[in-house]
């Protein structure tokens, strides 16, 4: 006899729930879908598959309400000043051990342009690079050597900058956008809900470590980075 756990599809759960987000569905409702489809499948003894099908499909078919979006221009401006204090703060950093001014050159305008337009495409094709991973692995690499294509043709220097100064500005930009993120964090949380026990589908110790560590994800990647070129300077 098949036990409800053997009717629990854990890969079929989550892409069912990465649907419905990326359709902009609200947790407790997303919650409500997913209970309905746990009640059938105990009832029935199908398994979710068997039930219902492929989990993007069912999602779909659905057309569950989507929750208002208008947070949306806001994150990505949150995530384009991150990424561009990033890169002052790793360019300045370099600029320092070499002795030298921070550098603004054409090429670096260019660059950052590139990952503004980089956080744009993710945050409105957020659907499609789920959905086509290899195209948008080619897509985002070639954005990324047009950053450093950017640097290496178009070197035109327009102003020299004290190191320490610009890097002051792109750490204290890179920690309150970090902080921001994380205060919208805590305000706006929004997650699935189970509607019999009332708790968070991922309220698990591990999940709540990656939620809180998620808005310094950047300055934690920039300090590993700055480590990394600062050993590298040691040994040349």
């Amino acid at each position: 006899m098949t036990t409800h756990d053997n009717l629990v599809d854990s890969s079929w759960q989550e892409a069912f729930i990465v649907e419905l987000r990326l359709r902009d569905v609200d947790g407790r409702t997303i919650g409500d879908a997913l209970a309905q489809v746990r009640s059938h499948c105990a009832e029935s003894g199908q398994t979710m598959r068997e039930a219902f099908g492929e989990p993007e499909s069912y999602a779909r078919s659905l057309e569950l309400p989507a929750q208002p979006s208008s947070g949306v221009g806001l994150v990505i401006a949150r995530s384009a000043i991150g990424l561009v204090a990033m890169f002052l703060t790793l360019w300045s950093f370099t600029a320092w051990l070499d002795g030298e001014g921070f550098t603004l050159t054409i090429g670096r305008i260019v660059a950052l342009a590139l990952l503004t337009g980089a956080v744009l495409l993710i945050a409105r094709g957020l659907g499609f690079i789920v959905r086509h991973p290899w195209w948008s692995s080619l897509i985002m690499g070639a954005l990324v050597a047009g950053v450093v294509v950017a640097e290496v043709v178009l070197p035109q220097q327009l102003v020299v900058l004290p190191a320490l100064v610009t890097g002051a500005v792109g750490v204290a930009a890179l920690l309150a956008t970090s902080v921001w993120e994380a205060r919208s964090s805590a305000t706006d949380d929004d997650p699935v809900v189970d509607p019999v026990s009332d708790q968070d589908e991922h309220s698990g110790r591990a999940g709540r470590v990656l939620l809180a560590l998620t808005p310094w994800v950047l300055p934690i990647a920039t300090a590993a980075v700055l480590l990394g070129a600062w050993l590298m300077h040691q040994l040349v």
